[in-house]
């Protein structure tokens, strides 16, 4: 009997280094947002439309929203903004693109480097408890 597998899918990568290297973006302008600083103004979200559409081309089967550095409470319209832009760019691709929503860790949000050391100065419950106010958003 023939084993069946998932459908392998190809997931964009390197948001910030397609639209530094191939859109003209300067990412440092957007220190507390990174990517989703660009939601602020209409070409800014072209050039994220852009880079979304060039992975499609590419051959990616799934997006990721540029939402990474949101937060709860502070940034709720960018996330929401980022994942409407997303979902615009897959129902323009091929039938099957998928667009998934990136929630980086807590740490990105504070934009201080600690989400590569992981010392928060919260605990497991206040993490459980931001993360499920960023997901309910």
């Amino acid at each position: 009997m023939k084993k069946l597998r998932p459908a392998l899918k190809i997931l964009d990568g390197g948001l910030s280094t397609q639209l530094e290297n191939h859109h003209g973006v300067d990412l440092t302008k957007y220190p507390k947002l990174w990517t989703a600083g660009l939601l602020a103004d209409a070409a800014g979200r072209a050039k994220l439309r852009a880079a979304h559409d060039a992975y499609y081309a590419a051959g990616a089967s799934v997006i990721l929203s540029s939402s990474y550095q949101t937060s709860p409470g502070t940034d709720t319209a960018a996330l929401a903004a980022s994942i409407e832009l997303a979902l615009d760019a897959r129902d323009a691709a091929a039938p099957g693109a998928e667009a998934w929503v990136s929630c980086g860790p807590y740490g990105a949000t504070l934009a201080d480097g600690s989400e590569y050391r992981g010392d928060y100065a919260l605990g497991e419950a206040a993490l459980r408890e931001w993360h499920g106010a960023r997901l309910a958003g």
